[in-house]
């Protein structure tokens, strides 16, 4: 009997016992657990370098497509003699790469969408780069009207994309700064192809 009273003093004791508590904040759980939209994602990255180089970038490509589109302007006014052009081809040639710019700027939406925007971009850049080389080698109307066309198919995806491409970098708030820069480019682009047919036209005239 004195040993079992000896071990039930030994007991701890309900009082003595102590158990930790435990407060859970139920909104600061929620915060963590929930999703972020995709503007909440941007906004958490940030604002710098990368978005500045992707707005430099797509200022590039639409310089490009300024380019692409204005530089037979000045060619064939002084090419006609060499490929026998008439007026009416001259015109069928210049305003064969708008044609192409008009029939494929939703095909290339459509793809940039499915396929990725990145991909598409690189591809048409490429294959606009191609046909204006095969194009600086025509001899003859035919040739030279056709792949005018398919360079005008290919760059339109540049002013269909670009803007977006850009846009899906930057927050709601720097958005429309980002795309006006860029489309800054479009300027220097009919300069800079100007300057240059202007300085080789001189150099043959010469």
């Amino acid at each position: 009997a004195r040993q079992c009273r000896c071990l039930r003093d030994m007991a701890p004791r309900v009082q003595d016992v102590v158990f930790p508590v435990i407060t859970v904040d139920p909104l600061r759980v929620q915060v963590k657990n929930r999703s972020h939209t995709y503007e909440e994602a941007l906004e958490l990255a940030g604002f710098g370098r990368a978005q500045l180089g992707l707005m430099a970038l797509a200022g590039c490509c639409l310089m490009a497509t300024m380019n692409e589109s204005m530089v037979a302007s000045f060619v064939l006014s002084a090419g006609h003699c060499d490929l026998g052009l008439d007026p009416e081809k001259i015109g069928a040639i210049g305003g064969a790469i708008f044609l192409g710019n008009m029939l494929a700027s939703y095909i290339w939406g459509y793809q940039a969408d499915t396929r990725g925007r990145k991909t598409v971009l690189q591809c048409a850049l490429f294959a606009t780069s191609v046909c204006s080389v095969v194009s600086s080698f025509a001899t003859d109307f035919i040739s030279l009207l056709v792949m005018r066309f398919i360079a005008g198919l290919c760059i339109s995806a540049t002013s269909a994309i670009a803007y977006t491409y850009l846009g899906e970098f930057c927050t709601a708030q720097r958005r429309g700064q980002m795309v006006a820069y860029a489309s800054v480019m479009i300027s220097f682009g009919v300069l800079f192809v100007a300057g240059k047919c202007g300085l080789i036209l001189m150099h043959l005239m010469a």
